[in-house]
């Protein structure tokens, strides 16, 4: 579990691995997801990560259920509501190496009927500050999509980003991360 460290704050995000932030739980308003200044930390509402200022039907929201398995709860823009509300699950790079990423997750829409892709990005700190698509991975309805596995050269500072996203008006699921690996391999 990864609880905040005080209601209405973003304190405890990052999660700190070994006195060093690694992990982050962010969202994106406006929704531009490229725009590297849009991404800031999801807060702390007592049992769930938030977006307290951009809310709507309680997206973007991350918690962990009974099996300590973490999940992004998003949604398309909605009618009269404008911009998606989307989060993302961020690692923090710390030193210079190959990574290699794979894993599992399990996707359920509950309303709309679009397309849901995960995204995994790079985001590059100063001096670029961009976000880079690496891979497009199509999410069922209701089920489980891989993430085969890939290997990337990054650079301490940058970040490895997974965002679900939904693009159709009305759209609403949630990801549960089932299985995530990200190593560095040396």
């Amino acid at each position: 579990m990864w609880n905040g460290s005080k209601n209405t704050t973003s304190d405890g995000n990052p999660a700190v691995v070994k006195g060093m932030p690694w992990w982050r739980l962010d969202r994106m308003w406006p929704d531009d997801y490229l725009g590297y200044a849009n991404w800031t930390p999801l807060i702390w509402a007592g049992d769930t990560w938030e977006a307290p200022d951009h809310l709507h039907g309680g997206q973007p929201y991350a918690s962990f259920n009974d099996s300590s398995q973490l999940g992004l709860s998003v949604r398309a823009a909605h009618t009269n509501e404008p911009g998606r509300k989307i989060g993302a699950l961020v690692l923090m790079i710390r030193t210079r190496a190959t990574y290699g990423i794979a894993g599992k997750v399990h996707f359920k829409r509950w309303a709309g009927s679009g397309e849901a892709n995960l995204l995994i990005l790079r985001r590059d700190s100063a001096p670029s500050k961009r976000v880079v698509e690496i891979k497009k991975i199509r999410l069922p309805a209701d089920g489980e999509a891989s993430i085969e596995p890939i290997m990337l050269e990054f650079d301490a500072g940058q970040e490895i980003a997974f965002l679900p996203v939904q693009n159709q008006e009305n759209d609403a699921g949630n990801l549960t991360f089932t299985e995530l690996k990200v190593a560095a391999k040396r």
